[in-house]
């Protein structure tokens, strides 16, 4: 039998480990903490652009880059005030592993992505953090779910899923609809990426236990504990959760399309920069892992600068004109117009 403080020296290596395994791992995006909370600062920029806008459209938030942006990466973010920022850390950590001992537990399953892509299908046996990684949710966060996939076909899914998620943080998604049935009925490249290989969909013979899964599902996981299941919350706390994170997946959406390691926009830079740059999108990039160098707090294109001349809204501009959409109760092909003329180009 182990000693007290033999397993508290185990535990206190797995948690450093998992730490730094967290810590270095390329998170495909501007950093989340632990590193620099950047999606958590862009979103938190755009919701105080709109303040300042007092209900009008929002037209040009690109100030706030030169003047604030490395103030707010510094703030901590736990505050409720700051609800839509952490929400925004969603698709780089779907199942809310990375605080606490929970931070063992993503290194370990990050570590095993590959294989686990290679070896299994379906969002429920790959598992979430895997699927928006490695897999076959990709495009979530800007990026070629496939190495071979075009570009028209990466930008259907991304705007299959801005609609869906602009929906659902504006709770026009019922929560509690079985995960599949929704899905299958919704139709779209990103519904058929969410259910491709999900083991509770089709005839059932090969279920698993996962006919629990609902729509909210997708949002309310909590694996923070190093081992063992996870909790999902259910009910009224379920919705208010879907909500949430949906409206941060789609501001952080915004964010990983103008990061250089997700996408190319205008001419190759060589080395990846952590720059943002308005102009179109020319290229997703597949799962790569040489573009660490442009998930830093990145810096302001000159592309940017104007906003009467520029055909593309920088992030902060382009999060707080999204924001104003909901606010409005817009309907969703109104955000996808938007994200498909003003972010994607």
């Amino acid at each position: 039998m182990m000693t007290v403080s033999i397993r508290r020296t185990i535990l206190r290596a797995a948690a450093a480990l998992g730490f730094l395994i967290a810590a270095t791992a390329p998170l495909r995006a501007y950093e989340i903490s632990p590193r620099m909370p950047i999606h958590e600062a862009l979103t938190a920029l755009a919701e105080e652009c709109l303040d300042q806008y007092g209900g009008a459209e929002p037209y040009d938030c690109s100030g706030y880059f030169a003047e604030h942006l490395a103030h707010f990466a510094s703030l901590d973010y736990r505050s409720p005030v700051y609800a839509t920022s952490m929400a925004s850390r969603w698709p780089d950590d779907p199942d809310r592993m990375l605080h606490g001992a929970g931070i063992i537990r993503f290194g370990l399953v990050f570590l095993s992505c590959n294989g686990r892509v290679r070896e299994r299908s379906g969002i429920d046996r790959v598992g979430l953090l895997c699927s928006v990684h490695h897999g076959q949710l990709l495009f979530v966060q800007a990026m070629r779910s496939r190495p071979d996939e075009s570009t028209a076909e990466t930008q259907a899914a991304i705007l299959d899923w801005v609609g869906f998620v602009f929906d659902a943080a504006l709770g026009r998604v019922p929560h509690d609809d079985d995960f599949c049935g929704y899905f299958e009925s919704r139709g779209g490249p990103a519904s058929a990426a969410l259910l491709a290989g999900f083991q509770s969909c089709g005839d059932g013979d090969a279920r698993e236990g996962n006919d629990e899964w609902t729509v909210a599902t997708l949002f309310t996981r909590h694996c923070s504990y190093p081992f063992g299941g996870c909790r999902t919350t259910h009910g009224d706390e379920a919705r208010r959760e879907m909500r949430s994170a949906a409206r941060g997946a789609l501001l952080h959406l915004v964010h990983d399309s103008f990061a250089q390691g997700h996408t190319q926009r205008g001419e190759e830079a060589t080395p990846i920069e952590s720059r943002i740059i308005c102009r179109p999108v020319v290229v997703h990039r597949a799962m790569e892992r040489h573009h660490s160098h442009g998930d830093l707090l990145p810096t302001l294109d000159e592309s940017c600068s104007d906003p009467v001349t520029r055909s593309i809204d920088d992030p902060i501009t382009a999060g707080a004109r999204l924001l104003w959409l909901m606010q409005e109760r817009r309907p969703a092909a109104e955000a996808q117009q938007y994200f498909r003329e003003r972010v994607l180009g």
